[in-house]
């Protein structure tokens, strides 16, 4: 999967096919991305404070 050209910060629990949005919220940021040909969603999860990641339900 590539990068999104545009990641969206007005996240609202929808995502388009191959996009991204993100929701950054106190003490960790979500990154949502509509993923592959059947337009899967995986989730980033970002800790603030430690900067460790969680990578959720990752699509081919």
């Amino acid at each position: 999967m590539s990068a999104p050209d545009d990641l969206r910060n007005d996240y609202t629990g929808h995502v388009d096919p191959g996009t991204a949005a993100r929701r950054i919220l106190p003490g960790a940021t979500i990154i949502k991305a509509s993923v592959g040909p059947m337009d899967n969603h995986a989730y980033l999860v970002a800790c603030s404070a430690t900067g460790g990641t969680l990578l959720i339900d990752a699509a081919n």
